[in-house]
């Protein structure tokens, strides 16, 4: 019985660890989809869902992690730097006359 319990404690632990984040617009706080988030070499990366939610699980603890959208500046944390939220700020496009 003991086995069995330190089995299943042990099973909760590493899929409750998961981190997943929102990506979100900093000045109206509505979620961001389609944000390319990937690390310094490119080898890992996902792309935020409808929600503006997606998973940091494949990702280092020690490694930079980059947000891009075509719609706002890029933004590079540490994975260890990040939480829940993630903040994006839009690009400031200025019509040329």
């Amino acid at each position: 019985m003991k086995t069995i319990f330190t089995f299943f404690f042990g099973f909760i632990c590493v899929f409750t660890h998961a981190q997943n984040i929102l990506v979100l617009n900093k000045k109206n706080n509505n979620p961001i989809s389609g944000v390319l988030v990937y690390n310094t070499d490119k080898t890992k990366s996902t792309v935020s869902n409808l929600d503006g939610s997606c998973s940091l699980d494949d990702f280092d603890q020690d490694e930079t992690i980059f947000f891009q959208h075509i719609s706002f500046n890029l933004k590079k944390l540490k994975k260890s730097e990040i939480s829940k939220i993630v903040f994006l700020t839009a690009q400031a496009h200025g019509l040329d006359e």
